[in-house]
């Protein structure tokens, strides 16, 4: 079997040696690939004498491959003038960036070979292709055969022809080839030109700055591919070699550019974003050792890494198309056509794909990406521009839209000053009235209670008022010379009796005595008691409230802190406890409700006064609000300023009337379980002559006394410290021996699932706060009157729906703002992004949307995306990954003026000092 196998060897090489190429003047070129003998020397020792003695293998294909390898491969071609007539013939090896070629040729009849040494590394590079092809100029004798040797080293794996043409024929091959590669190489260059400079100075479109960053490295890669980049940048045979091969291994970088042009990445799974950063790098990396470690493995590595990533892209495209992703098809279909072109070539360099009209198949899909381009490139321009032009039309009427809201502002505020006034004055008349009668008659309680919440609502009136005027710019400050220790000593020691009635440890310290400084009195006074009215209100008795007072001459600072060991704020709450009329809501604290304005005027004052305050707070454990103000301190203390009014007391009701009532001849017992005195006060003024009333402050003091007496019927509010009234009817109505007693729930909560659960919990009757004294009288008597048939117990069900706890409603608004921020990254890019996008792709209408965000954020939706835009810039500039331009138009800005001014009206500073600061 061995000696047929050799015998079959011996055959082809003998076959293979006996093929001849006949020369024929007639034809313009002659393809001699098919035809010629190839042996491959693995340790690339063999002397041309060895050679000449080895067998030749005939290539069967009308291209010579030349593997990724350190091996030497001989060519061996036989040529025969095949007529009577001398002729001159020129052999073309069909591949510029061969590194070594030497051409061996019959000198003499004898057998004597000539050398003649070509290739890239052997040869001065020029600057245009068909300059640096090798070839040889061979003469031949009537019916002259002549037998020609090429020896090949290249470590590129290379694909290649041999082609013969008669030397008149060349010239005319060459200049219609030279004008084909012009027109291409010309095309080419102006697309270069002309994107660089829409990317400089017309689009100012992210997406199409990106796009040109890959035409400007796919340019100089093709380029760098033909053979000519190297000839342009140095005359040294084996540098130019090594800048042809790195760039046209850069291509990666420019793919990684190109598809986030084409979609957005941040719609895909974070690891894609992953995977093209590892190609930036790998690209990087084998350019690096083809510079420094010229081998045939890093470049054969760097071709499946040029495929590999051109199949990524390829995957990231389809899975857009599957996802119905938004894909910009004006820069996708020459990336696919890039694409293809470039998949052919580096395929065929790795073996495959060995058809002929390979390459120029893919010089198709090369002139058809050129052209693509250059269509949608019309359409590029013209996107941008209607953008800008309805950037332009929306900054015109959003300009009319602000001049509008703001007389209409002015509108509202002129009416609400207005109001105001007009409320201040019956109120202060009947305040004034009811402080008469209350001197006049001291033993009657409802005077104290009238004149007491009309003075209330006057000074809410006031805050209101003062807010209105801070928002339309009309509160002046107005700074004068005071003594301050002596004033706030003073204003401080007004609260002592407050504190002593609540027992509550009240101090205050001052950092120094006898000091002048110019503030607006009024303004400081308001600011202080309303954090002190806060701390007072929140602190229970047995705690402590503590006022410091730092006068910090040396930088005209007044800094001044409230602590108090009160309930606390949660952490989530604090960035909203200054907004206007929000209130922290607090299960089973209902002594605690307040208006929510006292906080948003401290904080409107403080801004007035070009002021700070800050706030640290932890649940359970107490706030301290600290105030920081500027102030101008004079040498001069004699000054005295007025004395602050004493702040308003609330007397306790409950040390002028007792416990529980004294022994009454009437049967009927009612329990009255209320936090607030007054409520408790009024119901026993209504039900006094007709049932022995007893009060409990609370819930759980309500049980003790519901078990101790047995009452007849029960009147008890919704929202108590310690024990609320749906915990307070739970129990009652599951114990047997209070099962059967009606109970009528007080409230100034009138949503329906509060009455619902009220209902479910066993509650007889549900009344809303205010309520008038016949209503409640009339239904405690026809509840009574149903008591006998209600001695069992009762349990109503009324509806089906069960309220949604303050747990789960949070939980809601959470999932719907990480909603609608995955949607504004997603979409942060694109300036056509509106309010009107926003709410349509969140299954929202704008109104809705709006009043939502608004509730949960205070900002309209504009003003959300606009702030959204800027953290993320200003996260950006602090990697320092990018320049200003590049951030301003990722983060969907279209207009740089406009960015910096946000910019610097959010954190202060311009972008540039911003970066530079991070840095």
């Amino acid at each position: 079997m061995k000696g047929l196998f050799f015998c079959y060897l011996f055959l082809i090489g003998v076959w293979a040696n006996a093929q001849e190429v006949f020369l024929d003047p007639k034809k313009d070129e002659i393809d001699a690939s098919s035809r010629v003998g190839i042996v491959e020397d693995k340790l690339s020792s063999w002397s041309f004498e060895q050679i000449q003695e080895r067998l030749f293998v005939q290539n069967k294909s009308k291209h010579i491959l030349i593997p990724f390898s350190n091996h030497t491969f001989w060519i061996k071609c036989k040529l025969k003038n095949a007529t009577a007539e001398p002729q001159k013939w020129v052999v073309r090896w069909e591949n510029p960036l061969t590194e070594r070629i030497d051409f061996y040729v019959q000198a003499t009849p004898n057998g004597r070979f000539a050398r003649f040494e070509k290739g890239s590394f052997r040869e001065k590079h020029h600057s245009y292709i068909f300059e640096n092809t090798p070839s040889l100029t061979l003469s031949f004798a009537p019916h002259q055969t002549q037998t020609l040797y090429l020896k090949v080293v290249n470590k590129r794996g290379i694909f290649s022809r041999l082609v013969l043409l008669p030397t008149d024929a060349l010239e005319r091959t060459k200049y219609s080839s030279i004008q084909r590669w012009s027109i291409l190489d010309g095309s080419l260059l102006i697309r270069l030109i002309y994107t660089f400079i829409l990317a400089l100075f017309v689009i100012k479109d992210l997406s199409f700055k990106r796009y040109s960053a890959f035409i400007f490295i796919r340019t100089f890669s093709f380029w760098g591919m033909i053979g000519v980049l190297g000839g342009w940048l140095t005359t040294q045979p084996y540098w130019a070699t090594i800048a042809n091969n790195v760039v046209i291994f850069l291509s990666p970088i420019g793919y990684t550019f190109a598809i986030r042009s084409v979609v957005d990445i941040r719609s895909f799974p974070s690891y894609v974003v992953y995977l093209l950063r590892v190609v930036l790098g790998l690209t990087v990396l084998f350019a690096l050792l083809i510079l420094l470690d010229y081998q045939w493995y890093w470049l054969k590595g760097a071709v499946f890494l040029n495929l590999g990533t051109q199949y990524v892209l390829l995957g990231i495209i389809a899975v857009a198309c599957y996802r119905r992703f938004r894909i910009n098809w004006s820069y996708g279909v020459p990336l696919l056509l890039g694409v293809a072109s470039y998949s052919l070539v580096l395929t065929r360099l790795l073996g495959g794909l060995q058809w002929a009209g390979l390459f120029e198949v893919a010089l198709l899909f090369f002139v058809l990406e050129l052209l693509f381009f250059g269509l949608y490139l019309g359409r590029i321009i013209r996107t941008y521009e209607e953008e800008q032009l309805t950037i332009k039309k929306e900054l015109y009427f959003k300009k009319i839209q602000t001049n509008q809201l703001q007389e209409l502002d002015e509108l509202k505020t002129n009416f609400f000053v207005n109001i105001s006034h007009e409320l201040r004055t019956p109120l202060t008349l009947i305040g004034g009235y009811m402080e008469d009668l209350r001197r006049q008659s001291p033993q009657n309680q409802v005077y104290e209670i009238v004149s007491r919440n009309a003075q209330r609502l006057l000074v809410l009136i006031n805050q209101l008022l003062d807010l209105s005027k801070l928002e339309a710019g009309q509160l002046q400050v107005t700074l004068r010379p005071l003594r301050l220790d002596t004033y706030l000593k003073t204003l401080f020691s007004a609260y002592q009796s407050l504190a002593e009635s609540k027992k509550i440890r009240f101090t205050f310290h001052q950092s120094q005595e006898e000091v002048v400084g110019e503030v607006d009195q009024d303004k400081l006074e308001k600011i202080v008691t309303n954090l002190l009215s806060n701390a007072f209100k929140f602190t229970d008795a047995g705690k402590k409230v503590e006022v410091s007072v730092d006068y910090a001459v040396s930088n005209n600072r007044l800094i001044v802190s409230v602590k108090d060991e009160g309930v606390g704020i949660p952490n989530d709450k604090l960035a909203q406890i200054f907004n206007r009329f929000y209130q922290v809501e607090r299960p089973n604290h209902a002594k605690y409700e307040g208006t929510g304005v006292g906080l948003a005027l401290v904080k409107e004052l403080v801004n007035a006064l070009n002021g700070t305050i800050q706030v640290q707070s932890k649940e359970g454990e107490g706030s301290t609000f600290r105030i920081e103000l500027p102030v101008t301190y004079r040498d001069d203390v004699s000054i005295e300023g007025e004395y602050p009014p004493s702040p308003l007391e609330w007397p306790s009701v409950e040390n002028k009337i007792e416990k529980t009532s004294l022994k009454h001849d009437v049967d009927l017992r009612l329990l009255v379980v209320d936090d607030n005195a007054d409520i408790r006060q009024y119901i026993r003024s209504i039900f006094a002559k007709d049932y022995w009333v007893v009060e409990a402050e609370n819930g759980k003091i309500g049980i003790e006394k519901a078990l101790e007496m047995t009452p007849d019927i029960i009147i008890s509010d919704l929202m108590m410290p310690e024990m609320d009234g749906f915990e307070f009817c739970k129990r009652l109505k599951s114990d047997e021996k209070t099962s059967h007693i009606p109970i009528i729930m007080l409230s100034a909560k009138a949503n329906p699932e509060s009455r619902i659960e009220s209902w479910e919990l066993g509650a007889d009757d549900y009344l809303l706060k205010p309520f008038q004294s016949e209503e409640v009288r009339v239904r405690v008597q026809t509840l009574l009157e149903k008591q006998a048939r209600l001695r069992t117990y009762f349990s109503a069900a009324v509806g089906t729906e069960k309220p949604v706890t303050e747990t789960e409603e949070a939980s809601k608004e959470r999932g719907f703002l990480r909603k609608l921020y995955a949607l504004v990254e997603q979409r942060m890019s694109d300036s056509e992004f509106t309010a009107e996008l926003c709410a349509k792709e969140m299954g929202m209408s704008q109104s809705q949307l709006l009043r939502k965000l608004k509730a949960l954020t205070n900002q309209t939706i504009n003003e959300y995306i606009r702030d959204f835009r800027l953290q993320r810039a200003a996260d950006l500039l602090s990697q320092n990954e990018a320049t200003i331009s590049e951030i301003v138009y990722e983060v969907g800005f279209t207009n740089l003026s406009y960015f910096t001014k946000m910019f610097k009206e959010k954190y202060g500073k311009l972008p540039s000092e911003f970066s530079t600061q991070e840095e």
